[in-house]
């Protein structure tokens, strides 16, 4: 979709190839696309896309590749700086968590403290102001796997303030009329600046998978292991 609202199907693929669950993150300098799989191997590759308006076409800058594969993993950016957690890395669920400056790449990834909790895949995560106006990445929910090795829709989340870089648990997302928090599994989530108050920015969290059904559904299959 061009800045002038029509939609366009593009000449250009992926540098790739056809490639599914990569981590897109929408940047100042393009759309960075990290990850994902081309259905027989996880990928660490990464790069910017963009929109060439004189050209009009797409774009595509290399970035240095992810530490490891990863896919279905969560992203966000502050500025420059590229943050991506979680997911299936090097083909294990995991809580890694790393930062890349898109001002200078050259420098490479930047491996941060992992995020609390159980490993988990598939949430969402977004970077906006906390109570005290601080820079601060978000990341809630996902499939989670337990020491048992059972998965399960998680329903926590944590956020890491970005100066001087420390985790704290976040509060459940519970919407008004939920009688419990939800798992947002799968969801997605959208910065927004602005609130309806005018102070600081927001997450839009849209969708996700049903708690109830996505854990009876992996006890169903435990259970035919």
């Amino acid at each position: 979709r061009t800045p002038k609202g029509t939609w366009l199907l593009l000449k250009e693929k992926l540098p790739n190839g056809p490639v599914a669950e990569g981590i897109p993150v929408t940047t100042g300098k393009g759309i960075a696309c990290i990850g994902g799989t081309d259905g027989k191997a996880d990928l660490s590759s990464a790069f910017l896309m963009g929109w060439d308006a004189k050209a009009g076409k797409t774009t595509f800058s290399p970035l240095p590749n992810f530490p490891k594969t990863i896919r279905m993993g969560a992203g966000a950016v502050d500025g420059s700086n590229l943050y991506v957690a979680c997911g299936k890395q090097n083909g294990t669920v995991a809580n890694g968590f790393y930062r890349l400056d898109l001002e200078h790449p050259e420098a490479g990834w930047t491996e941060l403290p992992p995020v609390p909790g159980v490993p988990r895949e598939q949430p969402v995560a977004g970077i906006a102001q906390d109570a005290q106006g601080r820079p601060t990445f978000y990341i809630f929910g996902g499939n989670g796997l337990q020491a048992d090795g059972s998965q399960v829709a998680l329903t926590d989340g944590y956020a890491y303030t970005l100066e001087p870089g420390s985790w704290s648990p976040a509060p459940p997302v519970q919407p008004a009329n939920f009688s419990e928090a939800v798992s947002l599994l799968g969801a997605a989530a959208v910065v927004r600046t602005g609130s309806p108050g005018g102070a600081g920015r927001w997450l839009l969290c849209e969708g996700g998978f049903n708690k109830e059904v996505w854990d009876e559904a992996c006890r169903q299959i435990a259970r035919r292991k």
